[in-house]
């Protein structure tokens, strides 16, 4: 998985943060989902008072192979 795209902005005591988060298109939306919610996660322990934004793209057909190795080591977390 890769984060492009990350932007993030103050208003009052809230930080929002937004990024992309590209996976392999072959990865199944469930895992998807469960690396956002660690993403989310982590983003928010570093910075308590965040709201975070992250839009899932697939990659692009040449990143497929190398992002796929990327992201099979994090596997599901039940």
């Amino acid at each position: 998985a890769e984060v492009r795209r990350l932007r993030s902005r103050r208003a009052g005591r809230t930080v929002f943060i937004e990024f992309a988060l590209v996976v392999p298109g072959s990865l199944p939306v469930r895992e998807a989902h469960q690396l956002c919610d660690r993403m989310e996660e982590a983003v928010q322990r570093t910075v308590p008072q965040a709201s975070v934004t992250v839009h899932v793209e697939p990659a692009e057909k040449g990143e497929e192979a190398r992002m796929a190795d990327a992201v099979r080591p994090l596997g599901p977390r039940g």
